[in-house]
């Protein structure tokens, strides 16, 4: 088992915001990750994605995370059940 992530009152409040951002972002746009780029992104008339922004300064990842770290050869996966401590 890992340790406890702690989280500060900085990423606790960035955490915040963005869960008062996603009760206000409009069904027309969407999030996307691609390398390392995080993008607002819309459907055009022809039914394809368009890149609207880029947001710079969040880092993220565009991959999808294993469900295992006993895969061989896979070197990202995601705890998904650690334990948190918050401020």
């Amino acid at each position: 088992m890992s340790d406890p992530i702690t989280i500060t009152p900085e990423e606790a409040a960035a955490i915040q915001s963005l869960k008062r951002l996603a009760k206000k972002w409009p069904r027309s746009l969407r999030l996307f990750s691609w390398s390392g780029t995080l993008m607002v992104v819309k459907r055009n008339s022809d039914d394809i994605d368009a890149e609207i922004a880029t947001i710079e300064g969040i880092p993220n990842d565009g991959g999808d995370p294993n469900a295992s770290p006993d895969v061989p050869g896979d070197t990202f996966w995601i705890d998904t059940e650690p334990e948190i401590v918050w401020p």
